[in-house]
């Protein structure tokens, strides 16, 4: 009976030292797996005072909770300088909990909110200190970050679900006027220093077609804020453009590119213009800082090829697309008009060519030309077509302007 109770003795000490050799392995494990954390946790450590008072059991399982919420900023791109100072300093220093540092982290993966703002802003002064040699390579780490923030693929299909899940992901403070915008554009201007844009790039292919998305979400963002019950989409815009200074935006801008027409012959050979959606309508074209732009149909739709509202021939033919450059000049064409040859989603090149009709914009003469066969219409060139929509959407402007300035003849 004693060799009985010495045996298990044995036995119970052996599965314990197993145990504690288990533990100890596992911790050990850990401990190298988020080695990369060390420097981070070691900030938090020294300046969370929260921290610094929780009882030592609480303290041990909030460090390793920390160290798991740093290694996903650290997998999510962003530096340890910026995780400390962007999102470690501002953790609660009164009452830490593990449900807080979530609801922070949480914050980092949505476009615009505030925490997103910190971690942007203080990743992109370090990139701009950099010196031409590296300014290069880093700018290109931010842009994946933002990528990387909004789950971007590397080419979008057009579909509904996989746009909305996309537009989820940005903050409504994000309007078409915010500066996180000019931000990209700036990022991808020194990303892309030359014409190599439109070369075979991953994140290039990614940037152009998310372009797509930024028109998707701006126009998401005016029907939110602006679009009432009997408004269309034009109304919209009118009243959040009424609201800008006038600097800040144009009408003025061609919309030749968003003017795409088909044509066929007829029975008795003649050239016939084929309408998207067969509607003889024309385009006309707002823009923001340039960088923000908005196409509209003359019957007032936003015409965007991702439209998680309403999805027309129209509306992908002749979409609205983000602009990177900063005017009409020839990093424009550098970064905005040539990567549409090489970077078009299939989506979009499939409809320039559907039923064996294919969409072309009219060339520079072609628009000027009020009796060509395929792109004039009611003795007008698609120029003057153009710009007669533009004009009276500058009265709609006008009119709620009117309405926001106080009358001077109420006495």
């Amino acid at each position: 009976m004693i060799y009985l109770k010495r045996l298990l003795g044995v036995i119970l000490l052996c599965a314990v030292g197993f145990g504690i050799f288990q533990h100890e392995k596992g911790v050990s494990q850990f401990e190298k797996s988020y080695q990369s954390t060390q420097n981070a946790l070691s900030y938090f450590q020294k300046h969370n005072k929260a921290y610094q008072k929780l009882p030592i059991l609480e303290k041990m399982s909030m460090r390793k909770h920390m160290m798991t919420t740093i290694k996903r900023l650290q997998e999510d791109g962003w530096s340890d300088e910026t995780i400390e100072g962007a999102y470690l300093r501002y953790l609660p220093q009164d009452k830490l909990s593990q449900k807080a540092v979530n609801q922070a982290l949480a914050q980092t993966q949505i476009i615009g909110t505030q925490t997103f703002r910190r971690l942007w802003k203080t990743e992109l002064a370090r990139v701009e200190s950099q010196q031409p040699l590296y300014k290069l390579e880093q700018a290109k780490h931010l842009l994946a970050i933002f990528l990387q923030q909004d789950k971007m693929p590397q080419t979008i299909s057009g579909q509904n679900t996989q746009t909305k899940a996309m537009l989820a992901r940005f903050d409504d403070s994000v309007s078409p006027a915010d500066s996180l915008w000019s931000d990209l554009a700036t990022l991808t201007q020194t990303a892309y220093p030359n014409d190599n844009f439109s070369k075979n790039d991953k994140l290039a292919i990614q940037l152009h077609q998310f372009r797509y998305i930024i028109s998707s979400q701006q126009a998401q963002w005016i029907r939110r804020h602006y679009k009432t019950t009997n408004d269309t989409d034009a109304d919209a815009l009118a009243k959040y453009l009424a609201e800008l200074d006038n600097s800040d935006y144009t009408l003025n801008e061609s919309a030749r590119y968003h003017n795409k027409v088909a044509s066929k012959l007829t029975k008795n050979g003649v050239l016939k213009p084929v309408y998207a959606d067969n509607r003889k309508e024309s385009n006309f074209k707002v823009l923001i800082h340039f960088h923000s732009e908005f196409i509209l149909s003359e019957s007032g739709d936003f015409l965007v090829a991702t439209d998680v509202q309403k999805t027309t021939q129209n509306a992908i033919i002749n979409s609205a697309t983000f602009n990177y450059a900063n005017q009409n000049n020839d990093r424009h064409v550098q970064l905005d008009v040539t990567p549409i040859t090489y970077h078009e989603p299939h989506f979009v090149t499939k409809a320039m060519t559907a039923n064996g009709e294919t969409f072309v914009e009219p060339s520079l003469e072609e628009q000027k030309d009020k009796h060509n066969r395929i792109f004039s219409r009611k003795g007008k060139s698609s120029k003057q077509l153009s710009k007669a929509v533009a004009k009276a959407f500058k009265k709609r402007i006008k009119a709620y302007q009117q309405l926001l300035t106080p009358s001077t003849n109420n006495h």
